[in-house]
């Protein structure tokens, strides 16, 4: 989600121990169902204001409303363009090769398979690797109103879900042949997606997951540590857009993981939002960001955890021996890697 959003008014808090870390100390959730207003900004500039205490129709989106852009090194400028609906689009396809992984990259608010995330995303992964690339576009539900693009997060999940399914049937694949990406509602998306899979998909990346009207205590609409074999999550707009508390096998928060170096006063958090990508996207290329476990910010800032576990932020090969809450510096602008 590219999209901007600030929160004008918080009434109350949700505060919860995360699900499989009881010593570590984070931010606190300090967004989801207390949020009353917000206001975010489009791809085109233009601010939106949205009162979340209005009732809504219950969206109702169709197969019709998720398009799936297909790439692989062979077409990586032509997509192959199909629904989720069935599988004739694939069956069809000149490109696709079933023998290898294939990766789903899932947009949010305002987003379309031509937004930023997948220019950054897309070119990282088969300069790096031979991978199918199904880039979901659901723009149509996705560009309305926030309201209605998280309330659609368990039906896009779902027809994503489904597609992997018949995938796997049709083709005879292991569930390790798939790996989930999605960023702020799109993490979300990959979550419920990867819950709709018989059984588990090998393993999902939440860059930077939607907190407004996300709550700990709500795991079904929602990305979390049992929707894949390994979760891995990158938090960088905490205090603003993003999702606060832990979430995943492993929870990695670059500076902090409130605000980002090189964004300025960024009041809105769309910079730092979106460096959730631009950190994974330079991650594949070097082979992750060092991180450091440690129970906060504070402790890791004054060398306290400097001889708990390392692990690494991103790359494709993601450190399965990881758990827990995890931090690291960055430059403020690129190669944001200190390491």
């Amino acid at each position: 989600m590219k999209t901007a959003v600030v929160l004008f008014a918080i009434f109350g808090f949700a505060f919860a121990s995360p699900a499989k870390l009881r010593t570590e100390t984070v931010p606190e959730e300090t967004i989801g169902f207390g949020t009353k207003y917000l206001i975010y900004r489009d791809e085109a500039g233009k601010f939106h204001f949205e009162d979340l205490t209005r009732d809504v129709p219950t969206p109702r989106a169709t197969i019709d409303d998720v398009t799936i852009y297909f790439y692989t090194r062979r077409n990586q400028d032509k997509p192959e363009v199909f629904k989720t609906g069935d599988l004739s689009g694939l069956l069809n396809s000149r490109v696709y090769d079933s023998k290898i992984p294939s990766y789903f990259i899932i947009h949010g608010l305002n987003n379309n398979f031509e937004s930023a995330m997948f220019q950054v995303l897309r070119p990282a992964i088969l300069d790096k690797v031979d991978v199918n690339i199904f880039v979901v576009d659901w723009s149509p539900i996705a560009n309305r109103n926030y309201l209605t693009a998280r309330g659609a997060v368990p039906q896009i999940g779902k027809f994503v879900g489904d597609f992997i399914n018949r995938m796997m049937d049709h083709f005879k694949l292991p569930t390790t042949m798939f790996r989930i990406i999605g960023h702020s509602l799109g993490a979300h998306v990959s979550g419920v997606a990867g819950a709709e899979v018989t059984g588990l998909a090998d393993y999902i990346i939440g860059l930077d997951p939607a907190g407004p009207l996300f709550t700990v205590a709500n795991k079904d609409n929602r990305l979390d540590a049992s929707d894949a074999d390994h979760v891995h999550i990158i938090h960088t707009s905490t205090s603003t857009l993003g999702f606060s508390p832990p979430i995943g096998d492993v929870d990695i928060y670059p500076n902090g993981g409130s605000s980002q170096p090189g964004c300025g006063l960024d009041l809105i958090g769309t910079c730092a939002h979106s460096r959730a990508y631009y950190y994974l996207a330079e991650s594949i290329h070097s082979g992750g960001f060092g991180t450091v476990n440690c129970h906060n910010y504070k402790a890791f800032r004054n060398g306290e955890c400097d001889h708990n576990h390392n692990s690494r932020l991103g790359s494709l090969d993601v450190d399965r021996s990881a758990s827990g809450v995890y931090y690291l510096d960055t430059n403020s602008d690129y190669p944001f890697s200190l390491s």
